[in-house]
């Protein structure tokens, strides 16, 4: 039988083997990438944390605006494809549209973060503050869900030596609950699984995600804590809201555009 090779087992040692007295060579190249990768990601970091700082004096004088329309930030939620799934239970909708004033990202930038939250969550940690106009279910103002990343192994003694970091995200307002009944309208306490690879958080409604701590580890989190949820709000409403607010409100399983054909009677 006609072999066209065999691979090792050890790919470093075939490395190493092809490239003989030039390996150390190589290797040390190879780690200068690494900290040029490193620090260009770092300085990218900083130019989108110096953007985010003076950009907050100008989104929260747009929120003056955004909380004079009405329903402005619950017309947006349902209308994103990857956060309008969280409010298909009829009490959550309503309660949204009857009792949500405001929605804000707050990044590390912005002093009302606090140096102590920059500690816990990292320099590009964020929260999204939510703001409840008074109601019969909770005595909370605001509801908070904080994002960032943490140290996964400690690097030093005892650890390996790396610095290994996952993101994670935690619910930071306990919510003071008025009627415990009421409750369970809105926190829907079946277990929530992850489905022939679906999203953990596809089978949420808005506050068993709002309570949820979750790591990168143990569901479909993203190396900042980002969930699909999150992301959405984090990079496009809280971006450009105006877009998502004034959008079509298609059910995209029923749309206009997918009208049945019928062909034209035979000209001839």
């Amino acid at each position: 039988m006609f072999v066209f090779g065999q691979t090792s087992s050890d790919p470093e040692k075939v490395v190493k083997d092809s490239l003989q007295g030039d390996y150390e060579s190589f290797k040390r190249l190879t780690e200068h990438y690494k900290q040029m990768q490193d620090q260009h990601s770092e300085r990218m970091i900083d130019m989108d944390l110096a953007f985010k700082k003076s950009a907050s004096p100008v989104t929260q004088e747009r929120q003056k605006f955004l909380r004079r329309i009405p329903k402005f930030w619950s017309t947006c939620l349902r209308k994103h494809e990857d956060t309008k799934l969280y409010f298909l239970e009829e009490e959550v909708s309503d309660f949204i549209d009857k009792y949500l004033l405001d929605l804000e990202v707050i990044f590390t930038p912005d002093p009302r973060f606090g140096e102590e939250n920059v500690a816990k969550y990292g320099r590009e940690g964020m929260c999204i503050k939510f703001e409840f106009a008074k109601n019969e279910y909770f005595e909370n103002d605001f509801l908070v869900k904080a994002l960032g990343k943490k140290r996964d192994s400690p690097a030093g003694p005892g650890g390996d030596g790396s610095e290994d970091w996952i993101g994670f995200c935690e619910f930071v307002t306990p919510i003071k609950w008025k009627d415990e009944k009421l409750a369970k309208e809105l926190i829907n306490n079946e277990e929530s699984e992850s489905l022939n690879g679906e999203d953990l958080c596809d089978n949420m409604s808005f506050f068993n995600w709002l309570t949820m701590n979750a790591s990168e580890k143990e569901t479909d989190l993203d190396d900042e804590g980002c969930d699909k949820f999150s992301k959405a709000i984090v990079e496009d409403l809280w971006n450009d809201p105006m877009v998502w607010y004034v959008a079509d409100d298609d059910d995209s399983d029923d749309s206009d555009d997918d009208e049945e054909f019928v062909p034209e009677e035979d000209m001839d």
